[in-house]
């Protein structure tokens, strides 16, 4: 069995279940559940007995970000976690589908589509519309940096068409004190840090070294598809009221690649008023209109 133990939220599922779609949620109405499983729960949805029952039988543990103080201190003690942390901080999000031209999809939590099922995202909206297979390099609360090296070390190749829906600049990678992966965002929660590295990661976040360091490996990202013979096509789907977030859109207007800014109508609502399950995220309309835009670019 392998568990991952986090929280309540959505956004806790649907990281497991992005990587394990066949993933349960476990619950004390669920039990019990077959050694062959990957699960996922919380110390709300399960009580003390059956969560310990659950640790004894997995072989393996991953103490997810979102998962309270008291569980991280307990897989501290009693799981060999650190390495997992590490190595799972590094893993490709999807890997090539064919030997054929496809397209690849960039971005966070509006590009993995929390909120909407796989089939009603932008990205397998768009490939439907291209009739090309598509992955799906993204993941909630995901950096600029992260998205580009998540690009970098795939098998692109030449033909393949990339389409990246940015997020803003204010988003910083982070391994803390604790040996946990951590996206660090202006919403974030202090609790999911110390409050000393809290208190220095919220001054990092809106320094214009974030700008710099977006920028750079958005150029890496476009030099590596030139390279290769893929095209790139950026669009911006983010970003907060910042000075540092402006400069980074003016930036990108002399790419001829950039598409549009869609962030204030995703971030508003503006665009087709409809929230995905979350009641945070676009809906499938605001999707398919983002399909649409990238569509319409292509021809």
């Amino acid at each position: 069995m392998i568990l991952f133990l986090g929280d309540t939220s959505g956004e806790f599922a649907h990281r497991v279940k992005d990587k394990y779609p066949n993933a349960i949620l476990v619950t004390d109405e669920s039990m019990p559940i077959d050694d062959n499983s990957v699960v996922y729960t919380s110390q709300e949805d399960v009580s003390l007995e059956n969560f310990i029952k659950l640790c004894q039988r997995s072989n393996k543990v991953h103490c997810d970000v979102t998962a309270s103080p008291m569980i991280k201190e307990f897989c501290k003690l009693f799981f060999d976690t650190n390495e997992d942390s590490i190595l799972d901080s590094c893993i490709l999000e999807d890997e090539r589908k064919t030997d054929e031209t496809q397209i690849w999809a960039l971005g966070c939590s509006y590009t993995s589509a929390v909120g909407v099922e796989q089939n009603e995202r932008w990205a397998n909206r768009l490939a439907q519309k291209l009739n090309r297979n598509v992955s799906v390099l993204a993941a909630p609360r995901a950096s600029i940096p992260w998205a580009s090296d998540q690009l970098l070390r795939s098998d692109i190749r030449k033909g393949d068409q990339v389409f990246w829906m940015l997020t803003t600049a204010h988003r910083i990678d982070y391994f803390s004190e604790d040996d946990q992966a951590v996206k660090i965002w202006p919403e974030l929660d202090p609790k999911e840090l110390g409050k000393d590295e809290y208190s220095i990661m919220s001054k990092v976040l809106t320094h214009r070294w974030n700008v710099y360091l977006a920028v750079k490996t958005i150029k890496q990202a476009i030099n590596y598809c030139n390279k290769v013979g893929a095209t790139i096509h950026i669009a911006q789907a983010m970003r907060n009221d910042f000075e540092t977030d402006r400069t980074l859109i003016n930036t990108l207007k002399q790419h001829p690649g950039f598409i549009v800014d869609f962030s204030m109508e995703l971030q508003y609502n503006k665009f087709m008023k409809d929230l995905g399950t979350d009641g945070q995220h676009p809906g499938p309309l605001t999707h398919n209109k983002v399909a649409e835009v990238f569509y319409k670019h292509v021809f």
